[in-house]
């Protein structure tokens, strides 16, 4: 019997759609030092869930191996819609998912709001 440590999950999102947003528009993210930065937000992503994959290392052997296990989504899918990012290396753009603390958009001209300026570990 397999004998499961550490057991996470990761939801697989497809973007299916891309609509530009005018100049202007940015992403609020939360730095790990609890400052806020902006970057511009060239897209909205329309996103569909299409699997969830768990992955655990499994310690019933003599050492441990990472395993995996994907559960694919039945239509139809779950939908979201993110900021896309650019990928300031490369300039290409990428799901919010890659960097965590995305606050929020803010709208060309638009301050970042109180709540987004709370501490989150206040």
């Amino acid at each position: 019997m397999t004998e499961k440590k550490r057991v996470r999950y990761y939801e697989e999102y497809v973007t299916v759609a891309v609509t530009a947003l005018p100049p202007g528009w940015r992403v609020a993210i939360r730095c790990t030092d609890n400052s806020i930065f902006e970057q511009p937000c060239p897209a909205l992503l329309l996103q569909e869930l299409r699997a969830t994959v768990q992955y655990w290392d499994d310690v019933s052997g003599a050492a441990p191996r990472r395993r995996t296990a994907t559960y694919p989504c039945l239509e139809p899918y779950d939908t979201r819609v993110v900021p896309a990012l650019y990928d300031l290396t490369d300039g290409r753009m990428e799901d919010p998912d890659a960097c965590g603390g995305v606050l929020g958009l803010l709208a060309p001209g638009q301050e970042i709001p109180e709540w987004m300026e709370e501490r989150s570990d206040a």
